[in-house]
């Protein structure tokens, strides 16, 4: 009897495209039988223009640096720019103790 039920599991396996798993143990195939979604993701986040335009026009920058140097500019001529490298609050801290 029981291999009249194995072989009818088998071919309802086969007609409706499951996969026999008659221990019952996770397997992966859902996750398997699911669309590959790497190809749609790679078109959705198309490729940076950034690079090729900045070898055209070694000047260029974007809307965001250029309202960051902008910034900064203004920030620097009120005096609350950052210190150049090596003299800001930190760096002058320790020169005392030695």
């Amino acid at each position: 009897m029981t291999t009249r039920v194995a072989h009818a599991f088998q071919v309802s396996c086969r007609i409706f495209g499951n996969n026999p798993n008659p221990t019952n143990l996770r397997s992966g195939a859902k996750v398997l039988k699911k669309k590959m979604k790497g190809e749609m993701l790679a078109r959705y986040y198309p490729e940076p223009i950034e690079p090729y335009i900045r070898k055209q026009f070694p000047g260029y920058m974007t809307d965001i640096e250029e309202r960051r140097a902008k910034k900064l500019e203004t920030m620097r001529r009120r005096g609350k720019g950052p210190p150049p490298k090596g003299q800001g609050k930190r760096a002058t801290k320790g020169k005392g103790k030695k």
